[in-house]
């Protein structure tokens, strides 16, 4: 059975060292793209639990998922911000009647809010571009967004913005949109305009220790255990966090070749030869494990397994290349790990496969089932 396992006790600790930068009340976790692969539903349920209290998604139709799925008052209160939307005219009704916070990165969105008076209620969340050059309101509009606050009289409930480099240390460029913003921020304060919630920091600032002075912290990828920065090796580690989850599948059938022997097998007839063990476990491209996977390895039982051959839709090949009798070792129904806890390893495994970890992790099909234990 293909699963993916999710387990609480490791989000649990990686929640403890982003504690030590905020108090979980000031964590805005990013869930979305269903929670980078491992269930937003899921995840948002077990961090609610856990205190955190404001989410990140990219989509309307994310917020109303979890607004629709989680209708207790105990959920009700928690945040949820929509990061990627455009023409808030045209959707209006989903903010305002399932409580969601949009972020407004298009200034025709934010003078359609202020001109509602039905919309009064809703907080007032701005990103602005300083550098990222992706969504945001841009810095030359600063005055304008400030004057329609002014003339409205309503203040900033949160003002954000991105960087673009924070996970490469020492970045000129991050340092450069940091004063960007915090020049902006004096700004609003000038004239007198409130800003109650501010934040900058994403996964690689986080770890860098840039903007963490701001009252949020956004963490996206290093929740779910592999780092964002970039590292010289393994001492050089900025995030010790566990990755989340197990990816596991089951053995269909194994076959030992003795010395000297030759196997074909798959599609192209793909070769083999003994001393060693071909298993076929029940995983494949259909799954989320693409042809890049090829040739890496994976341990098992204190043995390195290779995949071999083509990927299948539906299955993998993996060889064990050595001399023991693998047919008494790797049994059909036996459980094969492909990632564990292990970040480094998590790492490596998609620096082989050429994918950066969010792709490995957003990769895997919904036909993968997520048990959370």
């Amino acid at each position: 059975m293909r699963q993916l396992k999710v387990f609480k006790d490791r989000i649990r600790y990686n929640l403890s060292l982003l504690e030590k930068k905020k108090p979980l009340d000031q964590i805005l976790l990013m869930i979305k793209a269903n929670a980078y692969g491992h269930g937003m539903n899921e995840i948002y349920a077990v961090t609610s639990e856990m205190g955190v209290s404001s989410f990140g998604v990219a989509s309307i139709l994310e917020a109303r998922e979890l607004r629709d799925c989680f209708t207790d008052s105990s959920f009700l209160k928690n945040e949820i911000y929509v990061f990627s939307e455009l023409e808030l005219n045209g959707r209006w009704e989903d903010y305002k009647d399932y409580k969601i916070l949009p972020v407004i990165s298009h200034i025709e969105d934010l003078k359609f809010i202020l001109n509602r008076a039905d919309l009064n209620y809703l907080p007032i969340c701005l990103k602005f571009n300083t550098g990222m050059n992706r969504l945001g309101l841009s810095l030359n509009e600063g005055k304008e967004v400030i004057h329609l606050l002014k003339k409205f009289n309503r203040d900033v409930y949160h003002l954000m913005t991105h960087f673009s480099d924070s996970y490469i240390p020492k970045k000129k460029k991050t340092e450069e949109q940091y004063k960007k913003f915090k020049d902006l921020k004096n700004e609003f304060d000038k004239n007198s305009v409130v800003i109650k919630k501010t934040s900058v920091a994403n996964s690689g600032a986080i770890e860098n220790d840039i903007g963490i002075e701001e009252t949020m912290i956004r963490p996206g990828l290093m929740f779910y255990g592999p780092q964002s920065s970039v590292q010289v090796d393994d001492e050089s580690r900025a995030w010790e966090g566990k990755v989340i989850s197990n990816l596991e599948t089951t053995i269909l059938k194994s076959q030992f070749l003795s010395s000297g022997e030759k196997l074909e097998f798959g599609y192209g007839s793909s070769v083999v030869k003994g001393a060693g063990t071909l298993i076929l476990v029940s995983i494949g491209y259909g799954d989320g494990l693409l042809n890049l996977t090829k040739g890496i390895e994976i341990d098992a039982k204190g043995h390195k397994l290779k995949v071999v051959g083509r990927i299948n839709m539906d299955m993998i090949y993996l060889w064990i290349y050595d001399e023991i009798d693998h047919t008494q070792t790797f049994s059909p129904g036996e459980k094969i790990v492909f990632w564990d806890e292990n970040a480094v390893n998590f790492q490596r495994l998609s620096e082989h496969c050429g994918l950066i970890p969010y792709e490995m992790f957003c990769n895997i099909t919904n036909r993968v089932q997520r048990v959370l234990e």
